[in-house]
């Protein structure tokens, strides 16, 4: 049909006019389908990290790999919180730190440590707040890599238990030593520190940190995790966010079957409704 056609039947019937705008109501719905449907796509592949908090002061290898065979469970460590101070020239600011496995570090986050040194890798948000604390009354600190001297707890406590050799005391465990602080893509926007843990202290934890294929997975893994006897601090936020996963796909199939109706009303009024062309 030419152009000129078109408008005439356009001007002579009604019908012609509401396909118009059914056709208009077409390419909104697919508008918004393809925008809603693209971001609950990219929701529910994105991968989700838990700490568990179990009731148990040591966790059993028996029951980490229970943990482990939960359904949509990729990833598992022993989790240690570890509070940690350090100083950086003339300032000092502390923070708290997670105490993971080597293997869970590499396969989840893809870092490598190399050599001995004591390494905190801290997110975006977790490096800026270090930052600001230790730039006081200095230049503003601009590079990616931070090299301090600390004190952890964690090895305070893991060495005061230790017996003392050639007359040390046991005190010196307490001595601050030299650590390196790198800023890395890790753990989301909510400020976040992690370190490789010694294997020793890891099996004293009674906590695991996991991570799970897919979001829309998180509920499902929570629930049976709870049968373990695990909680989890974030557990409303997560149902919050699981609530709202849902909300989106009910929009994504009312905005496709709205696009359907139309399209039905479109071809059947085309067929039924519009006389042909009067002369």
């Amino acid at each position: 049909m030419k152009i000129r056609e078109f408008l005439r039947l356009r001007r002579q019937q009604d019908a012609v006019k509401i396909i118009i705008l059914y056709v208009i109501a077409i390419g909104v719905c697919c508008g918004f389908l393809i925008r809603d449907g693209l971001r609950y796509a990219q929701i529910i592949r994105t991968k989700e990290e838990f700490k568990l908090i179990g009731n148990d002061q040591v966790l059993t290898d028996s029951k980490v790999q229970r943990v482990r065979e939960i359904e949509g469970v990729t990833d598992v460590s022993y989790d240690v919180s570890d509070s940690v101070m350090v100083s950086y020239q003339a300032n000092t600011t502390s923070f708290e730190a997670e105490l993971l496995s080597e293997a869970y570090i590499q396969e989840v986050y893809g870092i490598t440590q190399d050599g001995s040194t004591m390494t905190y890798y801290a997110n975006n948000a977790a490096y800026k707040q270090i930052c600001q604390s230790l730039s006081q009354d200095i230049a503003p600190i601009q590079t990616e890599e931070l090299t301090v001297t600390y004190t952890s707890s964690t090895e305070q406590s893991q060495n005061a238990n230790q017996p003392t050799d050639s007359g040390n005391d046991a005190s010196q465990a307490g001595d601050s030593r030299t650590a390196r602080i790198v800023q890395a893509d890790i753990g989301g926007d909510t400020p976040f520190i992690c370190a490789i843990g010694d294997p020793v202290t890891l099996k004293t934890s009674g906590n695991l940190r996991i991570r799970i294929a897919r979001q829309d997975q998180s509920q499902k893994v929570l629930t049976l995790a709870g049968n373990l006897s695990f909680s989890n601090d974030n557990a409303l936020e997560i149902y919050q966010a699981q609530a709202k996963l849902d909300q989106l796909f009910i929009r994504v199939k009312f905005e496709l079957l709205l696009m359907l109706v139309c399209l039905v009303a479109v071809v059947t009024m085309s067929k039924y409704a519009v006389r042909p062309l009067e002369k």
